[in-house]
């Protein structure tokens, strides 16, 4: 398991080895930490970590783990984690010798409507705070976006890490996450074409 001890005092960032991953702590409360996590050409993530918490950043080379192990103002220590060596957490989910043609124009527009349902049947049955549906949405368009740059393959794998991630920093519950992966089962069948195992 590749792993990167980082050690950044708050206002500053860090160009990890591992990934090219780019940790910035924007400030320090007590034993929690403002982390900001990115990569060239990525969408940023901010969390706030206490000590021992952790959060998921994926890439198109693989899903990495911020974790934070120390936060004394002004320092931190924190440690990355390459978890799977292909985007997300369903690494080998996809068939590596599948082919990963881009997505047509009318693909794109198909997969935006589909992530649209999603976001309509989590708001509705779901059971979320507005905070949580608007991080999820957020994270919606992420993944509407991403099929402009990922081939087929590849987006699939990317997008089932993302919404491993979202179950986890949204803290949803056993029925909400469940009502979200359903839903996306169920919308996205048309281009996994099996049933997604790992979200059930």
């Amino acid at each position: 398991m590749n792993q990167e001890k980082i050690e950044i005092t708050s206002g500053n960032s860090h160009v990890c080895e591992l990934g090219g991953i780019i940790v910035t702590v924007l400030g320090i409360d007590r034993n929690d930490a403002r982390v900001v996590v990115g990569r060239p050409g990525m969408p940023n993530s901010e969390v706030s970590l206490r000590i021992g918490g952790a959060t998921l950043f994926e890439t198109p080379i693989g899903m990495f783990e911020v974790r934070l192990l120390y936060a004394s103002n002004p320092f931190t220590k924190l440690l990355l984690t390459e978890i799977a060596p292909r985007p997300g957490l369903s690494a080998g989910y996809v068939d590596q010798d599948a082919e990963n043609a881009p997505f047509t124009a009318a693909e794109r527009q198909r997969l935006s409507a589909s992530l649209e349902e999603v976001r309509r049947e989590v708001a509705t049955h779901a059971g979320l705070s507005a905070q949580q549906v608007d991080f999820i949405t957020g994270k919606l368009i992420e993944m509407a976006a991403a099929a402009d740059r990922f081939g087929r393959k590849d987006w699939i794998n990317w997008a089932l890490g993302t919404l491993t991630s979202i179950a986890m920093t949204a803290a949803l519950d056993q029925a909400a996450a469940k009502v979200l992966f359903q839903a996306v089962g169920t919308a996205l069948s048309w281009i996994v074409g099996s049933p997604i195992k790992l979200l059930q």
